[in-house]
């Protein structure tokens, strides 16, 4: 039987610029900006440190496959 991962979500969001971002469960993955440009990436993560990040929208995309849009205010 295969076992469902839960759906991969990120919160919060909006997140306020400086506080963290957490993933509910671990997950390697790839943070773009929305032109395209890779700013990090984690294996295994749990969260995302946001206080180096500009505000403005930003794409996590996880070795899954699924790409989320994260709003740094």
């Amino acid at each position: 039987m295969k076992t469902e991962k839960a759906t991969f979500n990120v919160f919060p969001n909006p997140v306020t610029k400086g506080n963290t971002l957490y993933f509910n469960r671990a997950q390697d993955y790839e943070l773009y900006d929305m032109s395209g440009k890779m700013l990090g990436k984690e294996k295994n993560a749990l969260t995302i440190d946001t206080s180096k990040l500009s505000t403005g929208v930003y794409l996590v995309k996880t070795s899954e496959g699924h790409i989320k849009r994260v709003i740094v205010k």
